[in-house]
């Protein structure tokens, strides 16, 4: 019977059959091995995560926020294309008009007042007609005023005018006397000014 000498493995043989059977199974053992239960809670970082390989689906909902995202790289939301003309305001749906901009509460601008001030005039005259003027400072018109006739013999005493005068820019009234002449009555007036515009 003859013997058959079988030769031992080299050191390089056994190394290389050993990183074959690991190449083959050892993701697979790897993956037997470890599961997220066997991972610590923030024990990972960004580093440890390879670039763009969590997808949508693995992400808890509201778990990013703004120091998470970039967002130069996100697309412009589609609702708000249309905010990009509202500093123009090419279209006024929820106006009745853009003109209605140029006003206050529907009145123009033009017709809104300011600085209301009120000026009494006194009377001049005799015991018959009197007549009284308020005048506006400069710069102010006339938007209303007041007629009043006063004193302890006003009974047979009338009201002739309560009026705008000159421009605008006085209130003038005017009284007399119904039948003859007599003393213990007067004519004020009160002149309602303010800026127009």
């Amino acid at each position: 019977m003859v013997r058959r000498f079988i030769k031992r493995p080299s050191a390089a043989g056994i190394v290389a059959v050993l990183a074959l059977v690991l190449a083959m199974g050892g993701t697979a053992t790897a993956a037997k091995l470890f599961t997220g239960k066997d991972i610590q809670n923030k024990s990972l970082t960004g580093k440890d995560v390879k670039g763009k390989s969590i997808g949508k689906g693995k992400l808890k909902l509201d778990t990013l926020g703004g120091d998470q995202i970039d967002e130069s790289a996100l697309g412009k939301v589609p609702s708000a294309a249309a905010a990009d003309t509202a500093a123009t305001a090419t279209s006024a749906t929820s106006a009745a008009s853009a003109d209605d901009a140029a006003k206050l509460g529907g009145v123009p601008a033009a017709a809104v007042v300011r600085n209301v001030e009120y000026i009494t005039g006194s009377a001049i005259g005799n015991d018959t007609s009197k007549q009284a003027f308020a005048q506006c400072p400069a710069g102010k018109q006339v938007i209303g005023g007041t007629a009043a006739i006063n004193g302890g013999n006003t009974a047979d005493v009338f009201l002739q005018r309560s009026q705008s005068a000159n421009g605008n820019s006085q209130w003038f009234a005017q009284a007399r006397v119904n039948g003859a002449g007599h003393p213990g009555w007067t004519v004020t007036t009160t002149a309602i000014c303010a800026n127009v515009g």
